[in-house]
């Protein structure tokens, strides 16, 4: 060993005493320079050293950063609540998409239903129904006129036959006259007593019997439908079988005002067709009504 080393720490040079007294000042380890230190300070106090030395000028800023973090978080939240609406937005097309398919499903697998009739009341009627009440079937002219019991066969076997439902409202007091007529009505009832897709609703006498139990709880003898209309005149006095009070709607609101509708479904079903008068109408709205649920 050299006489001149000495044991110990090796001395440090002027330029290493000068760096770690601007360590000191800085903040940074002895071992980094004076450019690193000040990097290094930057990251430790974005402030500056202006700012460390000032307390009223580091307040100031520091506010300032805690307003932009507060409006950074109120940002973030707004971001998360339009994502939130959006997902629901979005969701709920899903949804509409999936009911809308099932209702176009369940309007494929039921059949058409179609009204037959055998005269204007009935296709006044059964029109002013859909929009009163919302009921969904065809109600269409060439289905409604003056007809016998085999010419509505003829329709119904027609409808059936493209796959639809039929729906025929008819009278019955010609049968009280007509042995024909009598014969061709139980005929017809006989032959689609049983089909899933016919449903005959006649009226004894006529369907005004059927409009007459909205007001009034009864099943007597009626010898025909003018003797109906006379009766009805004590609610109705307006009723005429003239088109030009028949295609007025009024007349049908006011037969469903007030849970008449109803209360006459319900008396029509107590009644028996042996009975004096009876409507089996009740039958056809139970149909329409079911078809909206």
């Amino acid at each position: 060993m050299s006489p001149k080393m000495k044991k110990g720490a090796p001395k440090r040079s002027r330029k290493y005493k000068k760096m770690s007294s601007i360590g000191k000042i800085t903040g940074t380890v002895c071992r980094l320079t004076h450019n690193d230190g000040i990097k290094r300070q930057s990251l430790l106090y974005p402030l500056g050293f202006e700012e460390q030395k000032n307390p009223a000028l580091k307040d100031g800023i520091r506010h300032k950063i805690q307003n932009l973090r507060s409006l950074k978080q109120k940002t973030d939240g707004a971001s998360r609540s339009s994502a939130q609406i959006e997902n629901i937005k979005r969701q709920s097309l899903v949804n509409y998409c999936i009911m809308g398919r099932i209702r176009k499903e369940r309007e494929l697998w039921r059949p058409k239903i179609t009204v037959i009739g055998e005269g204007v009341i009935e296709r006044w009627y059964f029109n002013h129904m859909r929009s009163v009440k919302g009921f969904k079937y065809d109600c269409k002219p060439r289905f409604f006129s003056e007809q016998s019991y085999s010419e509505m066969e003829k329709l119904i076997d027609s409808v059936v036959g493209q796959g639809g439902f039929a729906v025929c409202v008819c009278d019955a007091d010609v049968t009280r006259v007509d042995d024909a007529a009598k014969s061709g009505l139980t005929g017809m009832k006989e032959k689609y007593k049983d089909s899933q897709d016919v449903l005959i609703c006649d009226s004894m006498p006529s369907i005004e019997f059927w409009f007459l139990i909205h007001y009034l709880n009864t099943a007597k003898y009626f010898t025909d439908s003018k003797a109906v209309i006379s009766k009805l005149w004590e609610w109705l006095p307006e009723y005429r079988q003239t088109g030009r009070f028949l295609e007025k709607r009024k007349w049908v609101e006011d037969l469903c005002r007030d849970g008449r509708l109803e209360e006459a479904c319900v008396r029509a079903s107590a009644m028996k067709e042996d009975s004096q008068s009876y409507s089996n109408v009740y039958k056809a709205i139970t149909l329409f009504a079911s078809q909206e649920r």
